[in-house]
């Protein structure tokens, strides 16, 4: 009897060496684990700010786009009013130099008729004896 305690004893002790290298590889599997955990907690935290980041760029690249397309609307309707303007001070300058024409016409015009005026005006009195 002494002899199957032993055999038993041996054998349990064999089992408890298994179970302690078990539990042993268990505990350095485990160790393992929230290693690897913290690591991938870590890289999921830079992932979020990396997402939140471009996230944030994405909503200033959107609003950027709508300010650049409104301001492309705008620099269209400015370009149009430049445009009517620049015709508008073409028309303007011409209606300048028509006028500048027509006052200058008339001057000599004006000076034409007061030439022949006095012309005749001195040739006649110059036949009737007045003048010298």
């Amino acid at each position: 009897m002494l002899k199957e305690t032993r055999q038993r004893l041996e054998v349990i002790n064999q089992e408890y060496e298994l179970a302690s290298l078990r539990i042993k590889e268990l505990e350095d599997r485990l160790t393992q684990k929230n290693l690897t955990e913290k690591v991938l907690t870590s890289r999921n935290l830079e992932i979020s700010k990396e997402l939140e980041t471009i996230t944030r760029l994405s909503a200033k690249a959107i609003e950027i786009n709508e300010e650049n397309s409104q301001l492309l609307t705008k620099q269209k309707s400015l370009i149009a009013n430049v445009d009517s303007l620049k015709s508008a001070y073409r028309v303007l300058q011409d209606d300048s130099t028509k006028l500048w024409f027509f006052c200058g016409a008339g001057s000599i015009l004006i000076s034409v008729v007061f030439g022949f005026w006095v012309a005749r005006r001195i040739y006649r009195d110059s036949k009737s004896g007045k003048w010298a």
